[in-house]
């Protein structure tokens, strides 16, 4: 049987020739990302605001993620159907800060369910702020009973801010916004950004890194939390070292009948260490495997006025802070006493002498 030969001359060239395609190709998926980049991380993320404000891109511009392998340092393109995105991950590290300047945000996690509209109270409040001159970050929850003055509303519990804003100025960035003027009139905190967070999100995200592993310090049986058909779906969870998934971590951050609102906001403070902890044990390569998921996730259930490249920012410098600096708050009743308004309702009033002090060591 005769073989073949292939004359070296013409070997050399079929290998350059493979060698600039594979280039050519990594080299056009890279500007094709650098071009996009540049509204995607630049751009509010999913930003809750109006069309008159934001510059929103087509969802038919959006492609599929690709995540280009590397062998032995060189990439390896897979193929690329016309409706997709190759995307090369650089070696570039996560965006930093801009500034140095403290930025405080508010974190509120909305109580909605499927047929509910929009204009729901924001469940849980958390104001958390970061210090790069300091390299500090600490963290307040607010109870959602706190009675306050709303600007331009009257007096009402907290968590009506959002709602009342949404209703009377219309969309997510309105009744963000009236939530800001709240806590900034009623708490003395200057707030610079808001963050409103879908509790699906909040599941999907833990469940992409495999659960959070907690530290239960007592026994909780919960027989009224509620489900999303306005039933019952008992939740129990015993004391002890225990990795939740997504959906458990969320019912463990929201049960409040077995105790108090107050533990319930310490439960919340527990598990976001706990997924602090899970994402740095991930590291950049679980980090780089999980990005596209995680950008859906995000895309899709997290609202703000910040860019993804601002988050980015954010996330990297509060990974880069030690637990042990970053500082923690409950206003429980040792800053909020209990009180009945006139129409019956029971409220929490701030004790402002005691508030004071502990507001000014968290964001002074």
């Amino acid at each position: 049987m005769r073989k073949t030969i292939i004359p070296v001359w013409l070997k050399w060239m079929l290998i350059t020739s493979a060698m600039i395609t594979i280039i050519s190709v990594s080299a056009l998926a890279y500007l094709t990302f650098d071009a996009v980049a540049e509204t995607i991380f630049d751009s509010p993320l999913n930003p809750a605001g109006s069309a008159e404000t934001v510059n929103n891109p087509d969802d038919s511009a959006l492609k599929p993620v690709i995540i280009v392998q590397y062998e032995d340092g060189v990439p390896v393109t897979p193929a690329v159907a016309e409706n997709e995105l190759a995307i090369i991950p650089t070696t570039e590290p996560l965006p930093t800060l801009e500034s140095d300047e403290r930025q405080t945000i508010l974190l509120m996690g909305l109580d909605r369910r499927p047929n509910e509209s929009a204009a729901t109270r924001t469940d849980t409040m958390i104001l958390f702020s970061l210090d790069p001159k300091t390299n500090n970050a600490s963290m307040m929850s607010i109870p959602r009973d706190l009675y306050v003055d709303i600007p331009n509303y009257g007096r009402e519990r907290i968590n009506v801010a959002f709602p009342a804003g949404y209703i009377r100025n219309g969309g997510d960035a309105a009744g963000a916004q009236l939530a800001m003027e709240t806590v900034e009139r009623n708490l003395g905190v200057e707030v610079d950004h808001y963050v409103l967070v879908d509790f699906n999100t909040v599941t999907n995200v833990i469940d992409e890194f495999g659960g959070v592993t907690v530290d239960v310090p007592k026994y909780i049986y919960d027989p009224l939390y509620p489900d999303m058909n306005y039933g019952y779906d008992p939740f129990e969870v015993f004391a002890g070292v225990q990795t939740m998934e997504g959906e458990f971590a969320l019912k463990y951050m929201r049960t409040r009948h077995a105790d108090t609102d107050f533990e319930r906001s310490r439960r919340q403070q527990q598990v976001i260490f706990a997924f602090r902890q899970a994402v740095l044990d991930a590291g950049v390569t679980g980090l780089a495997r999980r990005a596209p998921a995680l950008y859906e996730d995000v895309r899709n259930g997290i609202f703000t006025d910040l860019t993804l490249n601002e988050l980015l920012s954010i996330a990297n410098a509060g990974l880069g802070i030690s637990a042990d600096d970053i500082k923690t708050g409950v206003l429980d009743y040792n800053y909020v006493y209990s009180y009945t308004t006139p129409s019956g309702a029971s409220v929490l009033i701030l004790r402002t002498d005691e508030a004071v002090g502990l507001i000014q060591d968290l964001f002074d």
